[in-house]
């Protein structure tokens, strides 16, 4: 194929989703691409390519492209060394929440391909923690691809996903099924996943449940991406972790400049990256101020009279005038989605139960409730204040979304259905580029993409 023409495709791929190939990359790029081509339908490759530029990007091309350009080579306890050196920083995680008694753990798995990954990370935790029963523990694999995300959920493994692990680890978390084995139900229980592009969609979000995260994984991603990308990605990772919280990549992917943020951690041939830095002092004393004290009366909205003409005026409600007590309120509720944000789960729950002792029909409040418990991994708390949010406010297209996700975790198809349809009629009365309220900045022909994508993956 002419350079030319492979300059179109990457600039195309890159366009669509945020994937990188430089000139020196080409030939890998073609390579790939070529598996597309069905047999006898296209007779030069030049031809398929230029069809392929000028296709408008359906699911269907997205999935064909991202199973093609992205790597699904992955394996249990992959870096068995890692893993090891892992469990010492998870050890000191696990003595500091003990101290201030907060029993829970957040842990993302960024381009987790068939979940080998996420699932290594529930066994060692499961080993770890004796008390793992009293804990809350929030495990989040993602990727780009649908089809080793279906796989990732089917839990159901070869041999060749055993390679270099101990022989026990099949009989301690695995159940045989024929030439298979299957991941026991308790480790399945700790995991969730979800399609994410780490370019397109918006973290760190309430909104998405990434947030405030102990450890994240992203090892073999930073390769996909050109410098800038890479460095606006570390940026957001960093912001993502809690403070003394440990960036996971690989080895070839380690640069001393480009994670300057962080902390560097060598242990033989790995590198950890920790954040380790002051908070914002504003931040520090929203976190660290008591509680505030909310009267449980708030007077009724003053109504401005404006004149419509010269003969006649009119009340209205052009904007009730807030009073102190509802500027508490607001300040309430921003301070509870600071405090998430720092991973401090347990006070914001409690920030959000002041609010609702004042105010129960405010929907808000139980959106961000239930975004704080899908944090902290406990989805049927979840699923009550995403309901409740859909009795209050039953167009909440986010609230919709979130429980649909929890609805297909939990097999009911009826139910997710219902939610899906829901969802595509409410976005399709959006303009392309609206906003959606309370997603953190994505837009309607965004969210309308990943529930085409999440919609389709039965």
């Amino acid at each position: 194929m002419n350079s030319k023409l492979l300059s179109q495709v990457s600039a195309y791929i890159g366009r669509n989703m945020g994937l990188h190939y430089p000139p020196d990359r080409y030939s890998e790029l073609e390579a790939r691409l070529l598996r597309m081509i069905p047999e006898k339908t296209v007779e030069d490759a030049d031809d398929f390519f230029e069809q392929l530029i000028h296709r408008p990007f359906t699911y269907e091309l997205r999935n064909q492209l991202a199973t093609s350009l992205t790597v699904g080579e992955t394996y249990f306890f992959r870096s068995v060394k890692l893993f090891e050196e892992l469990e010492k920083i998870l050890d000191k995680v696990i003595l500091k929440r003990r101290k201030e008694n907060h029993l829970h753990l957040n842990i993302w798995s960024a381009g987790c391909s068939t979940g080998e990954e996420p699932y290594s990370i529930a066994m060692t935790l499961l080993h770890l923690l004796p008390d793992i029963l009293d804990w809350n523990i929030s495990i989040l694999g993602t990727d780009i691809n649908p089809v080793s995300l279906k796989k990732a959920e089917k839990a159901m493994y070869s041999e060749w996903s055993f390679r270099n692990c101990k022989e026990n680890l099949k009989t301690m978390h695995f159940i045989p099924r024929k030439d298979r084995w299957e991941v026991t139900q308790n480790i399945r229980e700790m995991v969730r996943f979800r399609f994410l592009n780490l370019i397109r969609d918006p973290f760190p979000s309430l909104s998405s449940s990434i947030i405030g995260e102990d450890v994240i994984f992203c090892k073999n991603v930073m390769m996909y991406f050109d410098e800038t990308v890479q460095n606006c990605l570390i940026d957001r990772l960093f912001n993502t972790l809690v403070e003394g919280g440990c960036l996971v990549v690989d080895p070839v992917e380690y640069s001393a400049s480009r994670f300057s943020n962080f902390t560097s951690h060598r242990v033989k041939d790995y590198v950890f990256y920790l954040k380790q830095r002051k908070e914002i002092d504003t931040v520090k004393e929203i976190s660290k101020s008591p509680p505030l004290k909310i009267k449980k009366t708030i007077k009724k909205p003053v109504f401005k009279t404006i004149k419509v003409s010269k003969k006649k005026a009119v009340t209205d409600l052009v904007e009730p005038v807030k009073t102190a007590e509802k500027l508490v309120l607001e300040d309430l509720l921003k301070r509870a989605k600071e405090l998430a944000n720092l991973g401090k789960h347990e006070e914001a729950l409690k920030a959000t139960e002041q609010y609702q002792k004042v105010d129960k029909a405010t929907p808000e409040s139980y959106y961000t409730r239930s975004m704080i418990y899908l944090a902290l991994g406990q989805q049927e708390n979840a699923k009550q204040e995403l309901e409740k949010l859909m009795f209050l406010a039953s167009d909440h297209l986010m609230g919709s979304f979130h429980l649909a996700c929890l609805y297909k975790s939990a097999g009911k198809n009826e139910a997710v259905n219902r939610q899906w349809k829901f969802l595509k009629a409410g976005l399709k009365k959006l303009d392309s580029d609206e906003l959606v309220p309370d997603s953190d900045g994505m837009s309607a022909e965004r969210l309308l993409e990943l529930v085409e994508i999440m919609s389709n993956d039965k």
